[in-house]
């Protein structure tokens, strides 16, 4: 870990965070290696972009070589940080060709006339990989949909909100924490940055426009079954169940989202199994082994899919982690609705490792102590009022570093007063349902 000890606030956009030491990727041969193919990009660079907060301490500790070249030494001084911002913002700030040159989904794009090529990981929608001149290599979500590709209202309209954005930084430190409480190898990518991009997110439902945004996250590679249709495994799916029971514990879920969830219903006399709106056809034996895995009584039950998402550097035994995306993760409290993490390529197939509520080691979270509540503090309501304030020209970018530390400071001083132990993950035996545990 570093940035862990001696930490003190400081003036200006420094968040001053934590985070886990691993040395980044220095150049795209990693890609291949892991068998990502990366598409090459076209970027445009966009004028009048910004910096509204960083992690200084992660971004020295990534790129001290490529900073001390250009004459930049790991200092606090606001002259070197404005530089530091200058680099980032130069390395970064691009927007896809299609994002450019579509008018709805957004307010006018300002081009300041550079162009950059990045590069696509597969399934990588609205992120990309940018190498930079001085060795440097980002993950930056945000950028915009890929060149074969239109952004559509609502949902994929290919950015990321300033709000969208803080809720990643505000989660990837609450996820540290916890992890860090119950001595769990188990860390988030760190994010470097969050720039603003000086136009806004438009939606067409009603809702307000938002600030578009980048965040600018380590590089990483990711596990086969993350990015394309490849066997998950039944190690790997019970390690990932792990994780989420561990995040459960202080109050937070990736998977209570409703990304991946299955209904199992009753409609006209019969039984009935639903993704989204979808009805699946399983076999008659692996349906009537669902059902009576999940002690189905005649009312709608609902199962989620562990939506955990980790880079290629994972290990099972002894667990080992470094977690990245964390838009889908909530607050959560009491649940109620089966675990369910797959192991066959098709995650429909409903093969895989189960736990029910009732089961010892679905622990709820401590309501009392943990994060359940936590919009409703005063530390997240202040982050809300200074992002809602920035939007409308009201706050300058400290007040959100500010708010957003104060925050991070708060939930983490929750997760320290937590009574209850942490599930023994070691111990979890997690219910099969038995259509096959080998591929075939």
């Amino acid at each position: 870990m570093s940035g862990d000890s001696d930490r003190h606030f400081v003036r200006g956009a420094d968040l001053d965070l934590p985070f886990v030491a691993d040395p980044p990727i220095r150049d795209l041969a990693a890609f291949n290696e892991s068998g990502q193919r990366l598409a090459p990009e076209l970027m445009l660079g966009v004028k009048g972009a910004g910096v509204i907060c960083a992690n200084y301490g992660a971004v020295f500790a990534d790129f001290g070589m490529p900073l001390a070249r250009l004459g930049l030494q790991q200092r606090r001084d606001s002259a070197t940080l404005a530089a530091v911002e200058q680099w980032l913002v130069e390395s970064t700030a691009y927007i896809s060709t299609s994002q450019a040159g579509n008018p709805i989904v957004n307010t006018p794009i300002a081009l300041s006339g550079a162009e950059r090529q990045g590069w696509r990981p597969p399934r990588y929608g609205r992120a990309a990989v940018m190498p930079n001149a001085d060795g440097a290599v980002f993950d930056v979500k945000g950028t915009g949909v890929p060149p074969d590709e239109e952004p559509q209202l609502p949902n994929s309209n290919g950015l990321l909100t300033l709000d969208e954005a803080v809720h990643e930084i505000l989660m990837e430190h609450l996820v540290f924490a916890i992890m860090r409480r119950v001595s769990a190898d188990i860390f988030p990518l760190p994010s470097y940055a969050l720039i603003d991009l000086g136009f806004d997110a438009v939606w067409g439902d009603g809702r307000a426009p938002q600030r578009a945004t980048l965040l600018l996250r380590r590089a990483a590679t990711r596990p086969r079954c993350q990015w394309e249709r490849a066997r998950q495994g039944p190690d790997m799916a019970r390690a990932l169940m792990q994780v989420e029971l561990l995040l459960r514990w202080a109050g937070i879920s990736a998977s209570a989202c409703g990304a991946v969830r299955i209904r199992l219903t009753k409609q006209d006399g019969c039984r009935r199994i639903y993704r989204d709106d979808d009805a699946l056809a399983l076999p008659e034996p692996i349906e009537s082994d669902l059902f009576a895995l999940a002690r189905w009584r005649g009312d709608d039950l609902l199962i989620d899919g562990v939506n955990v998402q980790v880079t290629s550097d994972f290990g099972c035994a002894p667990l080992r982690a470094r977690l990245m995306d964390f838009g889908r993760y909530r607050f959560v409290g009491k649940l109620d609705n089966l675990l369910y993490s797959w192991f066959d390529a098709d995650y429909l197939s409903m093969n895989g490792a189960y736990l029910l509520p009732s089961d010892p080691l679905y622990r709820q979270p401590d309501e009392a102590c943990g994060l359940s509540d936590f919009e409703r503090c005063p530390a997240h309501q202040r982050l809300t009022t200074a992002l809602r304030d920035y939007q409308a020209g009201c706050a300058d970018r400290n007040r959100i570093a500010d708010a957003l530390r104060r925050a991070i400071d708060s939930g983490t001083a929750l997760i320290s007063r937590i009574a209850q132990m942490p599930p023994p993950i070691a111990e979890l035996r997690p219910h099969v349902l038995r259509v096959r545990d080998e591929p075939g």
